[in-house]
């Protein structure tokens, strides 16, 4: 599917297809699905070294420690992440990152942020203050809406995927994703069967 034409910014369309294919899944298996978004830096002093294997250990732990709990009615969280890799003037990449969840089990993004930061700090071996950013702010410091709810079914299903949709083209967007090592990925995350998909 081509998605770049209603975007104002090229799109990559296989991450696109990757977020749909997540999405779907995750609305056939739960009545709620909640999106997150976070971006994952690295620190500017250069006592880290950009590795791959640092993102890889993040998504494997934040999955396992939220697979491993049980929220409200004992829900399974079924943590869906998934993330892209950008670099442009820096030296060091960053990361944009989406996770969806069973809306079922939880229902407010604090928790999976305060999770994401400890365990990004963890991987990079650094005390993590600032390196984790929310999302909950536009480039002007103006409050915008993360852990977009979708009630499948709802009078609002409609409007609330169409705003996990734009919150997930920016991580598919073209632009500072060429720059990177050999081998590294640009997208990784969860994997997801054909059963979800629309």
């Amino acid at each position: 599917m081509d998605y770049s034409s209603c975007k104002k910014y090229e799109i990559i369309n296989g991450i696109m297809d990757k977020y749909h294919s997540a999405l779907e899944q995750s609305l056939v298996d739960h009545s709620k699905v909640m999106q997150v978004r976070l971006d994952l830096h690295y620190p500017e002093n250069g006592y880290v070294t950009p590795n791959s294997t640092h993102i890889q250990d993040f998504s494997y732990n934040l999955k396992r420690n939220l697979t491993r709990k049980r929220f409200a009615g004992s829900h399974n969280p079924d943590p869906k992440l998934i993330w892209v890799r950008e670099q442009s003037e820096s030296e060091h990449p960053h990361y944009h990152a989406l996770m969806l969840v069973n809306g079922n089990a939880l229902d407010n993004p604090h928790s999976i942020l305060e999770k994401a930061s400890s365990l990004w700090g963890r991987a990079l071996g650094v005390d993590p203050a600032g390196l984790v950013h929310r999302c909950d702010r536009d480039r002007n410091g103006n409050r915008q809406e993360n852990g977009i709810m979708i009630r499948r079914g709802s009078p609002d299903e409609a409007a609330q995927r169409a705003k996990c949709e734009q919150q997930a083209s920016y991580l598919a967007k073209a632009y500072s994703k060429d720059i990177r090592p050999k081998g590294a990925w640009t997208c990784g995350g969860t994997r997801t069967s054909k059963r979800g998909a629309k």
